[in-house]
């Protein structure tokens, strides 16, 4: 009987290695005291949207509109959900605006599949597929927010100094890599750069190797994983961030 396979981190090597890369352009825009979290559409419904429980937040585009199934007993049901940072799924009960009228379910005027009053898969009267009066930007826009309207929720790194009132990680701990007898016996020197994405909950993930160093790059990448860091700060709140380079010396 074969073992089970063991869960293993993807690794993505990029060809040609780059010491120097273009800067990339910024997308996101500084957020205000007024930036709301996301937004919605709705379902070309004349009824003004109802009022219920938010659909879970998960990071992955919604499957399903936020109409009812009219199925009475689905097989396979999938509950509708909205993009964003991932939350638990809600109480039983009608899914809908938080702020919307007492009926029964409506998902309103907008369109887009979601509830509101302006366009996207999202609740609110924003535009987009997050929730709440708004996006990163200003009322109305079209970004995946926070349930609770906060903003952004992730930058790319390259971008993270244009975000008012922001700090950088902390490291923490960071392992040496362990230097390979094969590394020793070539007298191996050199530097190993990646980029992976350094998550608001302290987790390192997405690592991709920018410039390998033969016999020592597996090593440097399980000193990344090993690593411990202070996640980076957006007004006081920890945020992902993707697209981190991170160089590592190593030596026989």
């Amino acid at each position: 009987m074969a073992p089970p396979e063991e869960d293993r981190l993807q690794i993505t090597m990029l060809n040609p290695p780059l010491l120097a890369e273009a800067p990339e352009v910024a997308s996101e825009k500084p957020l205000g005291k007024k930036d709301g979290g996301g937004g919605g559409g709705g379902q070309h419904n004349p009824l003004p949207p109802s009022r219920g429980h938010l659909p879970q937040f998960i990071p992955q585009a919604a499957l399903v509109d936020m109409r009812p199934s009219e199925i009475p007993e689905p097989s396979l049901a999938v509950p509708p959900t909205i993009q964003g940072p991932e939350t638990a799924p809600p109480p039983p009960g009608q899914i809908g605006d938080p702020k919307g009228k007492p009926s029964d379910f409506s998902g309103g005027p907008g369109e887009g599949g979601g509830i509101g009053t302006s366009k996207g898969a999202g609740v609110g009267p924003g535009g987009g597929s997050g929730a709440g009066p708004g996006g990163p930007g200003g009322r109305g826009g079209s970004k995946p927010g926070s349930p609770d309207g906060s903003g952004i929720m992730e930058v790319n790194f390259s971008n993270l100094a244009s975000y008012p009132d922001y700090t950088p990680f902390k490291w923490l701990r960071r392992p040496n890599p362990v230097v390979t007898p094969d590394a020793q016996e070539n007298k191996v020197i050199g530097i190993v750069l990646l980029r992976a994405t350094f998550h608001a909950d302290g987790t390192i993930d997405d690592i991709e190797v920018v410039m390998p160093v033969e016999y020592m790059t597996e090593s440097a990448v399980d000193s990344l994983m090993r690593s411990k860091f202070k996640p980076a700060t957006v007004n006081g709140k920890p945020v992902t961030v993707r697209k981190v380079l991170v160089r590592i010396t190593v030596h026989y």
